[in-house]
Protein backbone atom coordinates (compact mmCIF):
# COMPACT_ATOMS: atom_id res chain seq x y z
CA UNK A 1 0.00 0.00 0.00
CA UNK A 2 2.00 3.35 -1.29
CA UNK A 3 1.69 6.45 0.87
CA UNK A 4 -0.92 8.91 -0.58
CA UNK A 5 -1.62 12.80 0.36
CA UNK A 6 -4.96 13.60 1.07
CA UNK A 7 -5.51 15.96 -2.09
CA UNK A 8 -4.23 12.50 -4.27
CA UNK A 9 -6.76 10.90 -2.46
CA UNK A 10 -9.30 13.20 -3.46
CA UNK A 11 -8.58 13.51 -6.70
CA UNK A 12 -8.49 9.23 -7.11
CA UNK A 13 -11.98 9.05 -5.52
CA UNK A 14 -13.47 11.53 -7.30
CA UNK A 15 -11.92 10.15 -10.94
CA UNK A 16 -12.99 6.54 -10.06
CA UNK A 17 -16.40 7.66 -9.42
CA UNK A 18 -17.01 9.86 -12.23
CA UNK A 19 -14.65 8.85 -15.14
CA UNK A 20 -14.79 5.14 -15.05
CA UNK A 21 -18.11 4.46 -13.10
CA UNK A 22 -20.44 7.16 -14.89
CA UNK A 23 -21.21 9.49 -11.82
CA UNK A 24 -21.44 13.16 -11.90
CA UNK A 25 -19.55 15.32 -9.13
CA UNK A 26 -21.18 18.16 -7.75
CA UNK A 27 -19.60 20.73 -4.88
CA UNK A 28 -19.51 20.52 -1.40
CA UNK A 29 -22.59 21.70 -0.45
CA UNK A 30 -22.40 24.89 2.85
CA UNK A 31 -21.85 23.41 6.52
CA UNK A 32 -25.18 25.56 6.67
CA UNK A 33 -28.36 23.49 5.75
CA UNK A 34 -30.46 25.08 3.10
CA UNK A 35 -34.30 26.10 4.38
CA UNK A 36 -36.21 22.92 4.94
CA UNK A 37 -34.08 21.31 6.66
CA UNK A 38 -34.74 22.69 10.01
CA UNK A 39 -33.74 19.19 12.15
CA UNK A 40 -29.98 20.46 11.27
CA UNK A 41 -27.99 22.54 12.98
CA UNK A 42 -25.58 21.78 10.36
CA UNK A 43 -24.37 19.84 7.45
CA UNK A 44 -23.22 16.54 8.87
CA UNK A 45 -22.91 14.01 6.19
CA UNK A 46 -23.06 14.01 2.37
CA UNK A 47 -26.72 13.18 1.96
CA UNK A 48 -28.09 16.16 3.39
CA UNK A 49 -27.71 18.11 0.03
CA UNK A 50 -29.74 15.22 -1.57
CA UNK A 51 -32.57 14.59 1.23
CA UNK A 52 -35.13 15.80 -1.42
CA UNK A 53 -33.80 13.85 -3.74
CA UNK A 54 -34.04 10.37 -1.82
CA UNK A 55 -37.48 11.10 -0.95
CA UNK A 56 -38.66 11.60 -4.13
CA UNK A 57 -39.70 15.15 -3.90
CA UNK A 58 -37.03 16.92 -6.44
CA UNK A 59 -35.48 15.20 -8.80
CA UNK A 60 -31.86 14.41 -8.96
CA UNK A 61 -29.47 16.26 -11.20
CA UNK A 62 -28.39 12.11 -12.10
CA UNK A 63 -29.07 9.19 -11.32
CA UNK A 64 -25.52 8.19 -10.20
CA UNK A 65 -23.85 11.47 -8.09
CA UNK A 66 -20.47 11.86 -6.05
CA UNK A 67 -19.14 14.58 -3.51
CA UNK A 68 -17.10 15.20 -1.05
CA UNK A 69 -18.19 17.52 1.03
CA UNK A 70 -17.82 19.41 4.23
CA UNK A 71 -19.26 18.14 7.23
CA UNK A 72 -20.12 19.44 11.06
CA UNK A 73 -20.95 17.52 14.10
CA UNK A 74 -21.00 19.90 17.20
CA UNK A 75 -24.19 21.15 18.20
CA UNK A 76 -27.54 18.85 17.66
CA UNK A 77 -27.80 14.66 17.63
CA UNK A 78 -24.08 14.55 16.37
CA UNK A 79 -22.12 16.20 18.48
CA UNK A 80 -18.21 15.79 18.60
CA UNK A 81 -16.85 18.83 20.28
CA UNK A 82 -16.40 17.67 23.63
CA UNK A 83 -14.42 14.57 22.70
CA UNK A 84 -11.51 16.26 20.18
CA UNK A 85 -8.50 16.26 21.42
CA UNK A 86 -8.81 13.36 23.67
CA UNK A 87 -9.46 11.04 20.95
CA UNK A 88 -7.14 10.19 17.55
CA UNK A 89 -10.24 10.08 15.65
CA UNK A 90 -12.61 13.03 16.58
CA UNK A 91 -13.23 16.18 14.92
CA UNK A 92 -15.73 19.40 14.40
CA UNK A 93 -15.31 19.80 10.92
CA UNK A 94 -14.41 17.09 8.44
CA UNK A 95 -14.36 15.91 5.12
CA UNK A 96 -17.01 13.22 3.83
CA UNK A 97 -16.28 11.02 0.47
CA UNK A 98 -19.87 9.65 -0.75
CA UNK A 99 -21.32 8.21 -3.84
CA UNK A 100 -24.83 7.98 -4.01
CA UNK A 101 -27.78 6.42 -6.44
CA UNK A 102 -30.77 7.39 -6.88
CA UNK A 103 -33.52 4.62 -7.87
CA UNK A 104 -29.96 3.46 -9.96
CA UNK A 105 -28.00 0.85 -8.62
CA UNK A 106 -28.45 -0.79 -5.20
CA UNK A 107 -26.26 -3.12 -2.89
CA UNK A 108 -24.86 -4.99 -5.27
CA UNK A 109 -22.73 -2.44 -7.87
CA UNK A 110 -22.26 -0.31 -4.08
CA UNK A 111 -20.34 -3.03 -2.74
CA UNK A 112 -18.30 -3.96 -5.77
CA UNK A 113 -17.54 -0.31 -5.89
CA UNK A 114 -16.32 0.09 -2.39
CA UNK A 115 -14.66 -3.29 -2.62
CA UNK A 116 -13.09 -2.12 -5.98
CA UNK A 117 -12.18 1.35 -5.03
CA UNK A 118 -10.24 0.37 -1.70
CA UNK A 119 -8.53 -2.57 -3.05
CA UNK A 120 -7.85 -1.77 -6.86
CA UNK A 121 -7.48 1.73 -6.96
CA UNK A 122 -5.97 2.69 -3.47
CA UNK A 123 -4.27 -0.59 -2.39
CA UNK A 124 -5.46 -1.72 0.50
CA UNK A 125 -5.04 -5.11 1.69
CA UNK A 126 -7.96 -6.93 1.37
CA UNK A 127 -7.15 -9.28 4.73
CA UNK A 128 -7.00 -5.86 6.37
CA UNK A 129 -10.64 -5.47 5.72
CA UNK A 130 -13.47 -6.13 8.21
CA UNK A 131 -16.96 -5.73 7.17
CA UNK A 132 -20.46 -5.61 8.99
CA UNK A 133 -24.49 -5.82 7.64
CA UNK A 134 -27.08 -5.45 9.26
CA UNK A 135 -28.55 -8.59 11.04
CA UNK A 136 -31.42 -10.72 8.76
CA UNK A 137 -29.10 -8.56 5.74
CA UNK A 138 -28.94 -11.86 4.01
CA UNK A 139 -28.15 -10.25 0.54
CA UNK A 140 -25.90 -7.77 1.76
CA UNK A 141 -24.18 -10.97 3.32
CA UNK A 142 -24.24 -12.72 0.23
CA UNK A 143 -22.86 -9.87 -1.68
CA UNK A 144 -20.19 -9.46 0.31
CA UNK A 145 -19.14 -12.45 0.58
CA UNK A 146 -19.05 -13.25 -3.33
CA UNK A 147 -16.44 -10.22 -3.71
CA UNK A 148 -14.05 -10.55 -0.43
CA UNK A 149 -11.59 -13.64 -0.53
CA UNK A 150 -12.60 -16.49 1.03
CA UNK A 151 -12.38 -16.38 4.85
CA UNK A 152 -12.54 -12.19 5.08
CA UNK A 153 -14.72 -11.69 7.92
CA UNK A 154 -18.52 -10.60 7.34
CA UNK A 155 -20.11 -9.77 10.84
CA UNK A 156 -23.81 -9.34 11.54
CA UNK A 157 -24.50 -6.58 13.88
CA UNK A 158 -28.20 -4.93 15.07
CA UNK A 159 -29.82 -2.06 14.17
CA UNK A 160 -27.69 0.34 16.66
CA UNK A 161 -24.61 -0.15 15.05
CA UNK A 162 -25.66 -1.05 11.42
CA UNK A 163 -29.17 1.23 10.49
CA UNK A 164 -28.39 4.75 9.37
CA UNK A 165 -30.98 7.69 9.61
CA UNK A 166 -30.39 10.96 9.00
CA UNK A 167 -31.77 12.24 12.47
CA UNK A 168 -35.07 11.36 14.33
CA UNK A 169 -37.80 13.48 13.26
CA UNK A 170 -40.47 12.27 10.65
CA UNK A 171 -39.99 11.87 7.25
CA UNK A 172 -36.16 11.77 7.27
CA UNK A 173 -34.63 8.93 5.24
CA UNK A 174 -32.80 6.25 6.75
CA UNK A 175 -32.04 2.31 5.72
CA UNK A 176 -29.87 -0.78 6.85
CA UNK A 177 -26.15 -0.05 6.48
CA UNK A 178 -22.88 -1.92 5.78
CA UNK A 179 -20.00 -0.74 7.30
CA UNK A 180 -16.18 -1.24 6.35
CA UNK A 181 -13.40 -1.60 9.15
CA UNK A 182 -9.52 -1.42 8.65
CA UNK A 183 -7.88 -3.53 10.99
CA UNK A 184 -4.63 -2.21 12.02
CA UNK A 185 -4.00 -4.90 14.14
CA UNK A 186 -3.69 -5.95 17.82
CA UNK A 187 -1.30 -3.00 19.09
CA UNK A 188 -3.75 -0.54 19.16
CA UNK A 189 -6.70 0.26 21.14
CA UNK A 190 -8.87 1.02 18.85
CA UNK A 191 -7.97 -1.85 16.50
CA UNK A 192 -10.62 -1.97 13.75
CA UNK A 193 -11.58 1.54 11.87
CA UNK A 194 -14.23 2.35 10.91
CA UNK A 195 -13.86 4.02 7.17
CA UNK A 196 -16.78 3.81 4.95
CA UNK A 197 -20.13 3.11 5.64
CA UNK A 198 -22.67 2.12 2.21
CA UNK A 199 -26.29 2.86 3.42
CA UNK A 200 -29.35 1.80 1.77
CA UNK A 201 -32.04 4.01 1.77
CA UNK A 202 -35.22 2.63 1.75
CA UNK A 203 -37.36 3.77 4.39
CA UNK A 204 -38.63 6.95 5.68
CA UNK A 205 -39.36 7.75 9.24
CA UNK A 206 -42.74 8.07 11.02
CA UNK A 207 -42.08 9.72 14.33
CA UNK A 208 -43.10 7.01 16.47
CA UNK A 209 -40.27 4.29 15.44
CA UNK A 210 -42.06 3.12 12.23
CA UNK A 211 -40.83 3.04 9.02
CA UNK A 212 -42.46 3.50 5.60
CA UNK A 213 -40.83 2.65 1.75
CA UNK A 214 -39.37 5.18 0.55
CA UNK A 215 -40.86 5.91 -3.14
CA UNK A 216 -37.48 4.88 -4.92
CA UNK A 217 -34.53 2.92 -3.51
CA UNK A 218 -31.55 5.10 -3.11
CA UNK A 219 -27.65 4.45 -2.05
CA UNK A 220 -25.94 7.04 0.30
CA UNK A 221 -22.14 5.86 0.79
CA UNK A 222 -19.85 8.38 3.15
CA UNK A 223 -16.06 7.62 3.98
CA UNK A 224 -14.06 10.22 6.58
CA UNK A 225 -11.26 11.64 4.56
CA UNK A 226 -9.51 12.17 7.91
CA UNK A 227 -9.87 8.41 8.42
CA UNK A 228 -8.63 7.31 5.37
CA UNK A 229 -5.98 9.44 4.90
CA UNK A 230 -4.36 7.91 8.35
CA UNK A 231 -4.92 4.48 6.83
CA UNK A 232 -2.46 5.32 3.05
CA UNK A 233 -0.19 7.48 5.65
CA UNK A 234 0.05 4.97 7.53
CA UNK A 235 -0.44 7.47 11.02
CA UNK A 236 -1.48 6.79 14.41
CA UNK A 237 -4.05 9.21 14.36
CA UNK A 238 -5.88 11.35 12.00
CA UNK A 239 -4.05 14.64 13.62
CA UNK A 240 -0.73 13.12 11.89
CA UNK A 241 -1.96 13.35 8.35
CA UNK A 242 -0.76 15.60 5.85
CA UNK A 243 -4.23 17.30 6.85
CA UNK A 244 -3.36 18.29 10.25
CA UNK A 245 0.35 17.90 10.36
CA UNK A 246 1.40 21.78 8.94
CA UNK A 247 -1.31 23.44 11.40
CA UNK A 248 -0.07 21.74 14.21
CA UNK A 249 3.72 22.71 13.86
CA UNK A 250 2.61 26.14 13.75
CA UNK A 251 0.44 26.02 16.54
CA UNK A 252 3.43 23.71 18.58
CA UNK A 253 5.55 27.02 17.60
CA UNK A 254 3.19 29.45 19.32
CA UNK A 255 2.40 27.03 22.35
CA UNK A 256 6.19 27.01 22.63
CA UNK A 257 5.52 23.26 23.64
CA UNK A 258 6.00 19.92 21.93
CA UNK A 259 4.08 17.96 25.19
CA UNK A 260 0.92 19.72 25.10
CA UNK A 261 -1.17 17.20 22.68
CA UNK A 262 -4.56 17.76 23.60
CA UNK A 263 -4.43 21.52 22.95
CA UNK A 264 -2.41 21.68 19.97
CA UNK A 265 -4.85 18.87 18.77
CA UNK A 266 -7.86 20.95 19.65
CA UNK A 267 -6.70 24.19 18.54
CA UNK A 268 -5.60 23.14 15.40
CA UNK A 269 -9.44 20.82 14.55
CA UNK A 270 -11.04 23.97 16.22
CA UNK A 271 -9.35 26.67 13.74
CA UNK A 272 -10.77 24.34 11.02
CA UNK A 273 -13.87 24.14 12.01
CA UNK A 274 -13.85 27.99 12.78
CA UNK A 275 -12.89 29.07 9.81
CA UNK A 276 -15.31 27.30 7.70
CA UNK A 277 -18.23 28.53 9.42
CA UNK A 278 -17.02 31.59 9.30
CA UNK A 279 -16.30 31.27 5.29
CA UNK A 280 -19.76 29.80 4.89
CA UNK A 281 -21.58 32.79 6.36
CA UNK A 282 -21.65 32.32 9.77
CA UNK A 283 -20.42 34.49 12.68
CA UNK A 284 -20.38 34.34 16.33
CA UNK A 285 -23.51 35.04 18.20
CA UNK A 286 -25.81 33.78 21.40
CA UNK A 287 -28.19 31.51 19.80
CA UNK A 288 -28.03 28.25 17.43
CA UNK A 289 -25.20 28.48 14.76
CA UNK A 290 -23.43 31.34 16.07
CA UNK A 291 -23.63 30.00 19.56
CA UNK A 292 -21.66 26.53 18.36
CA UNK A 293 -19.31 28.83 16.78
CA UNK A 294 -18.40 31.18 19.76
CA UNK A 295 -17.86 27.65 22.04
CA UNK A 296 -15.57 26.56 19.38
CA UNK A 297 -13.63 29.60 19.25
CA UNK A 298 -13.39 29.55 22.95
CA UNK A 299 -12.65 25.96 23.67
CA UNK A 300 -9.58 26.26 21.53
CA UNK A 301 -8.91 29.89 23.17
CA UNK A 302 -9.13 28.30 26.90
CA UNK A 303 -7.15 25.26 26.47
CA UNK A 304 -4.39 27.73 25.07
CA UNK A 305 -4.33 29.89 28.27
CA UNK A 306 -4.08 27.14 30.24
CA UNK A 307 -1.05 26.34 28.53
CA UNK A 308 0.35 29.80 28.85
CA UNK A 309 -1.18 32.14 26.13
CA UNK A 310 -2.31 35.22 27.08
CA UNK A 311 -3.65 37.24 23.71
CA UNK A 312 -5.33 36.20 20.77
CA UNK A 313 -3.23 33.75 18.08
CA UNK A 314 -5.70 32.06 16.29
CA UNK A 315 -5.45 34.10 13.62
CA UNK A 316 -2.04 33.81 13.13
CA UNK A 317 -2.62 30.26 12.18
CA UNK A 318 -5.07 30.91 9.18
CA UNK A 319 -1.62 30.90 6.75
CA UNK A 320 -1.18 27.41 7.13
CA UNK A 321 -4.72 26.32 7.12
CA UNK A 322 -5.05 28.18 3.56
CA UNK A 323 -1.85 26.62 2.32
CA UNK A 324 -2.97 23.18 2.88
CA UNK A 325 -6.70 23.31 2.21
CA UNK A 326 -6.96 26.42 -0.43
CA UNK A 327 -6.48 23.99 -3.71
CA UNK A 328 -9.46 22.03 -2.41
CA UNK A 329 -11.63 24.62 -0.98
CA UNK A 330 -10.82 28.43 -2.66
CA UNK A 331 -13.26 29.82 -0.30
CA UNK A 332 -10.58 29.95 2.53
CA UNK A 333 -8.29 32.18 0.27
CA UNK A 334 -11.42 34.43 -1.05
CA UNK A 335 -12.30 34.66 2.51
CA UNK A 336 -9.01 35.02 4.54
CA UNK A 337 -9.43 38.74 5.66
CA UNK A 338 -12.86 38.75 6.77
CA UNK A 339 -12.27 34.79 8.77
CA UNK A 340 -9.11 36.14 10.36
CA UNK A 341 -11.00 39.37 11.56
CA UNK A 342 -13.91 37.81 12.96
CA UNK A 343 -11.68 35.20 15.03
CA UNK A 344 -9.28 37.73 15.91
CA UNK A 345 -12.47 39.74 17.11
CA UNK A 346 -13.95 36.40 19.25
CA UNK A 347 -10.49 36.03 20.92
CA UNK A 348 -10.33 39.35 22.20
CA UNK A 349 -13.81 39.17 23.57
CA UNK A 350 -12.74 36.31 25.38
CA UNK A 351 -9.48 36.94 26.76
CA UNK A 352 -11.44 40.16 28.38
CA UNK A 353 -13.09 37.91 30.48
CA UNK A 354 -11.33 34.62 30.74
CA UNK A 355 -8.78 36.07 33.52
CA UNK A 356 -11.79 36.84 35.71
CA UNK A 357 -13.51 33.46 35.21
CA UNK A 358 -9.96 31.73 35.97
CA UNK A 359 -10.06 33.63 39.04
CA UNK A 360 -13.35 32.91 40.10
CA UNK A 361 -12.72 28.89 39.28
CA UNK A 362 -9.33 29.09 41.18
CA UNK A 363 -11.19 30.78 43.85
CA UNK A 364 -13.99 27.87 44.14
CA UNK A 365 -11.01 25.48 43.92
CA UNK A 366 -9.75 26.75 47.09
CA UNK A 367 -12.56 25.97 48.49
CA UNK A 368 -12.49 22.57 48.16
CA UNK A 369 -15.91 22.26 45.66
CA UNK A 370 -17.02 22.68 42.75
CA UNK A 371 -20.97 22.07 42.67
CA UNK A 372 -22.55 21.96 39.27
CA UNK A 373 -24.55 25.12 39.17
CA UNK A 374 -21.42 26.71 39.53
CA UNK A 375 -19.17 25.07 36.82
CA UNK A 376 -22.58 24.93 34.33
CA UNK A 377 -22.49 29.00 34.95
CA UNK A 378 -18.48 29.01 33.89
CA UNK A 379 -19.65 27.39 30.83
CA UNK A 380 -23.03 28.85 29.71
CA UNK A 381 -21.92 32.59 30.95
CA UNK A 382 -17.97 32.80 31.07
CA UNK A 383 -17.75 30.18 28.09
CA UNK A 384 -15.20 27.92 29.80
CA UNK A 385 -15.24 24.59 28.17
CA UNK A 386 -16.39 22.17 30.35
CA UNK A 387 -13.74 20.02 30.05
CA UNK A 388 -11.48 22.37 30.86
CA UNK A 389 -12.80 23.28 34.04
CA UNK A 390 -12.55 19.52 34.42
CA UNK A 391 -8.85 19.58 33.89
CA UNK A 392 -7.98 22.13 36.19
CA UNK A 393 -10.23 20.48 38.87
CA UNK A 394 -9.00 17.25 38.16
CA UNK A 395 -5.26 18.23 38.81
CA UNK A 396 -6.68 19.79 42.19
CA UNK A 397 -8.15 16.54 43.42
CA UNK A 398 -11.78 17.94 42.87
CA UNK A 399 -14.19 15.41 40.98
CA UNK A 400 -17.09 17.64 39.23
CA UNK A 401 -20.56 15.67 39.15
CA UNK A 402 -20.81 15.51 35.47
CA UNK A 403 -24.45 14.29 35.77
CA UNK A 404 -26.26 16.77 37.28
CA UNK A 405 -24.00 19.25 34.76
CA UNK A 406 -25.41 16.77 31.93
CA UNK A 407 -28.91 17.31 33.17
CA UNK A 408 -28.50 21.38 33.41
CA UNK A 409 -27.00 21.59 29.97
CA UNK A 410 -30.22 18.93 28.75
CA UNK A 411 -32.32 22.29 30.59
CA UNK A 412 -30.29 24.50 28.55
CA UNK A 413 -30.96 22.89 24.93
CA UNK A 414 -34.38 22.20 25.53
CA UNK A 415 -34.83 26.62 25.96
CA UNK A 416 -32.60 26.74 22.85
CA UNK A 417 -33.46 24.20 20.56
CA UNK A 418 -34.34 27.17 18.50
CA UNK A 419 -34.39 30.71 18.54
CA UNK A 420 -37.36 31.71 20.42
CA UNK A 421 -39.82 33.88 18.57
CA UNK A 422 -43.20 33.88 21.48
CA UNK A 423 -43.59 33.23 24.45
CA UNK A 424 -42.94 30.00 25.91
CA UNK A 425 -47.10 29.52 26.73
CA UNK A 426 -47.55 28.54 23.56
CA UNK A 427 -45.56 25.46 23.46
CA UNK A 428 -48.54 23.61 23.09
CA UNK A 429 -49.16 25.53 19.44
CA UNK A 430 -46.69 23.46 18.04
CA UNK A 431 -48.87 19.86 18.42
CA UNK A 432 -51.44 21.98 15.86
CA UNK A 433 -51.21 21.70 11.88
CA UNK A 434 -49.47 24.79 10.40
CA UNK A 435 -51.73 27.52 9.74
CA UNK A 436 -52.66 28.52 6.00
CA UNK A 437 -50.69 31.81 5.24
CA UNK A 438 -52.81 34.25 3.33
CA UNK A 439 -51.23 37.15 3.38
CA UNK A 440 -49.53 37.61 0.66
CA UNK A 441 -52.81 37.44 -1.55
CA UNK A 442 -54.60 39.57 1.12
CA UNK A 443 -54.56 41.84 3.97
CA UNK A 444 -57.92 41.19 5.43
CA UNK A 445 -58.97 37.73 6.53
CA UNK A 446 -62.76 37.59 6.74
CA UNK A 447 -63.96 34.42 8.71
CA UNK A 448 -61.15 33.20 10.42
CA UNK A 449 -61.70 31.02 13.37
CA UNK A 450 -59.38 30.89 16.31
CA UNK A 451 -58.27 27.22 17.01
CA UNK A 452 -56.29 27.84 19.96
CA UNK A 453 -55.73 30.43 22.49
CA UNK A 454 -52.79 30.78 25.98
CA UNK A 455 -53.59 32.03 28.93
CA UNK A 456 -50.39 34.41 27.65
CA UNK A 457 -52.34 36.00 25.33
CA UNK A 458 -51.44 34.23 21.84
CA UNK A 459 -54.03 32.66 19.48
CA UNK A 460 -53.83 31.11 16.31
CA UNK A 461 -56.27 31.31 13.30
CA UNK A 462 -56.74 29.03 10.72
CA UNK A 463 -56.20 31.39 8.10
CA UNK A 464 -54.14 33.78 8.80
CA UNK A 465 -52.89 36.99 6.93
CA UNK A 466 -50.33 38.24 9.63
CA UNK A 467 -46.79 37.95 8.14
CA UNK A 468 -44.50 36.27 11.65
CA UNK A 469 -41.50 37.78 12.98
CA UNK A 470 -38.31 36.53 11.18
CA UNK A 471 -35.18 36.94 9.57
CA UNK A 472 -34.68 40.36 11.95
CA UNK A 473 -38.13 41.35 10.46
CA UNK A 474 -40.91 42.39 13.08
CA UNK A 475 -44.18 40.48 12.98
CA UNK A 476 -47.00 42.37 11.53
CA UNK A 477 -49.92 44.27 13.70
CA UNK A 478 -53.45 45.14 13.60
CA UNK A 479 -56.85 44.20 15.29
CA UNK A 480 -59.57 41.22 14.94
CA UNK A 481 -63.24 42.15 14.70
CA UNK A 482 -65.72 39.59 16.38
CA UNK A 483 -69.18 39.35 14.88
CA UNK A 484 -70.79 41.63 17.79
CA UNK A 485 -68.53 44.21 16.12
CA UNK A 486 -66.02 44.47 18.94
CA UNK A 487 -62.16 44.87 18.22
CA UNK A 488 -59.19 43.03 19.18
CA UNK A 489 -55.78 44.07 18.97
CA UNK A 490 -53.10 42.47 17.27
CA UNK A 491 -50.07 43.69 18.80
CA UNK A 492 -47.05 40.85 17.54
CA UNK A 493 -46.71 38.00 15.44
CA UNK A 494 -44.60 34.96 15.92
CA UNK A 495 -44.61 31.57 14.56
CA UNK A 496 -43.94 28.39 16.59
CA UNK A 497 -41.28 25.35 15.89
CA UNK A 498 -44.07 23.77 13.70
CA UNK A 499 -44.89 26.58 11.63
CA UNK A 500 -48.39 27.50 13.44
CA UNK A 501 -48.81 31.50 13.28
CA UNK A 502 -49.27 33.24 16.54
CA UNK A 503 -50.72 36.30 16.91
CA UNK A 504 -50.64 38.13 20.11
CA UNK A 505 -53.71 40.03 21.53
CA UNK A 506 -54.73 42.66 23.80
CA UNK A 507 -58.04 41.14 24.65
CA UNK A 508 -59.89 37.95 25.16
CA UNK A 509 -60.78 35.62 22.62
CA UNK A 510 -62.03 31.71 22.48
CA UNK A 511 -61.41 28.58 20.81
CA UNK A 512 -64.04 28.84 18.16
CA UNK A 513 -64.46 32.34 17.83
CA UNK A 514 -64.83 33.42 14.30
CA UNK A 515 -63.30 36.73 13.63
CA UNK A 516 -62.10 39.12 10.36
CA UNK A 517 -58.59 39.78 10.69
CA UNK A 518 -57.33 42.75 9.37
CA UNK A 519 -53.21 43.99 9.13
CA UNK A 520 -52.39 47.23 9.37
CA UNK A 521 -51.11 48.20 5.93
CA UNK A 522 -48.68 51.12 7.07
CA UNK A 523 -46.91 48.73 9.17
CA UNK A 524 -46.45 45.66 6.76
CA UNK A 525 -45.68 47.94 4.01
CA UNK A 526 -42.44 49.74 5.76
CA UNK A 527 -41.60 47.21 7.38
CA UNK A 528 -41.54 45.02 4.08
CA UNK A 529 -39.91 48.43 2.06
CA UNK A 530 -37.06 48.33 4.74
CA UNK A 531 -36.93 44.66 4.42
CA UNK A 532 -36.22 45.32 0.70
CA UNK A 533 -33.98 47.57 1.26
CA UNK A 534 -31.60 45.23 3.43
CA UNK A 535 -31.07 43.23 0.58
CA UNK A 536 -30.22 46.45 -1.65
CA UNK A 537 -27.98 47.39 1.36
CA UNK A 538 -25.99 44.22 1.67
CA UNK A 539 -25.60 44.12 -2.33
CA UNK A 540 -24.76 47.66 -2.19
CA UNK A 541 -21.91 46.67 -0.21
CA UNK A 542 -20.59 43.61 -1.66
CA UNK A 543 -20.30 44.88 -4.85
CA UNK A 544 -18.34 48.33 -2.81
CA UNK A 545 -15.95 45.93 -0.34
CA UNK A 546 -15.74 42.39 -2.09
CA UNK A 547 -17.60 39.21 -1.52
CA UNK A 548 -16.20 39.12 1.67
CA UNK A 549 -18.77 41.02 3.69
CA UNK A 550 -20.94 38.04 5.38
CA UNK A 551 -24.07 39.68 7.17
CA UNK A 552 -23.63 39.33 10.84
CA UNK A 553 -27.28 40.13 11.19
CA UNK A 554 -30.22 42.73 10.61
CA UNK A 555 -33.44 43.87 12.54
CA UNK A 556 -36.27 45.23 10.71
CA UNK A 557 -39.23 47.43 11.73
CA UNK A 558 -41.99 49.72 10.22
CA UNK A 559 -39.44 53.02 11.44
CA UNK A 560 -36.01 51.71 10.30
CA UNK A 561 -33.44 48.95 9.48
CA UNK A 562 -29.69 47.64 10.84
CA UNK A 563 -27.70 45.59 8.90
CA UNK A 564 -25.01 44.77 10.84
CA UNK A 565 -21.71 42.91 8.82
CA UNK A 566 -18.36 41.45 9.46
CA UNK A 567 -15.85 43.84 8.12
CA UNK A 568 -12.13 43.64 9.10
CA UNK A 569 -11.84 47.87 9.20
CA UNK A 570 -13.71 50.79 9.58
CA UNK A 571 -15.13 52.40 6.01
CA UNK A 572 -13.84 55.25 4.35
CA UNK A 573 -15.82 58.18 3.07
CA UNK A 574 -15.47 57.02 -0.17
CA UNK A 575 -16.21 53.33 0.41
CA UNK A 576 -20.11 55.11 2.44
CA UNK A 577 -20.51 57.16 -0.75
CA UNK A 578 -20.25 54.66 -2.95
CA UNK A 579 -22.69 52.26 -1.07
CA UNK A 580 -25.27 55.10 -0.64
CA UNK A 581 -25.05 55.55 -4.57
CA UNK A 582 -25.90 51.82 -4.59
CA UNK A 583 -28.47 52.41 -2.60
CA UNK A 584 -29.76 55.36 -4.11
CA UNK A 585 -33.25 54.55 -5.27
CA UNK A 586 -34.60 53.59 -1.87
CA UNK A 587 -34.82 57.33 -0.60
CA UNK A 588 -35.64 57.64 2.99
CA UNK A 589 -31.80 55.78 4.06
CA UNK A 590 -29.59 58.51 5.17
Amino acid sequence: MAMMKSSELRRRFSAFFTKDHGHLSLPSSPLVPEAGYSSLLFTNAGMVQFKDAFLGLTPPKSSRITTIQKCMRAGGKHNDLENVGFTDRHHTFFEMLGNFSFNDYYKEEAIVLAHSFLVKEIGISEKKLRVTVLEGDAESEKLWKSVLSAGTPVHRLGADDNFWSMGDAAGLPCGPCSEIFYDRGDCFEDRYLEIWNLVFMQNIQDGNGGFTDLPKKCVDTGMGLERIASVLQCSDSNFETDLFVPLISATRDILKDDKNKFAERIIADHLRAAAFLIADGVTPSNVARGYVLRRIIRRAVGFAHKAGITQPFMYRLLPSLVSTMDNAYPELQERQMIIKAVIMAEESIFYDTLDRGMSMLQKAISQGILDPEFVFKMYDTYGFPIDLTESIARENGIIIDLEQFDALMQDQRNRSTSEPQVNDDHVFLSALNPSVFTGYETLVQRNAAVIATTIGGWVAIDKCPFYPKGGGQVGDIGHLVLPDGSEVAVTDTGKSNTGTIVLHVDGKLNSGDVVDAFVDPHHRNRSSVHHTATHLLHAALRQTLGDQVLQAGSQVDATKLRFDISHPRPLDSDQVRFIKQGISCVGYIS
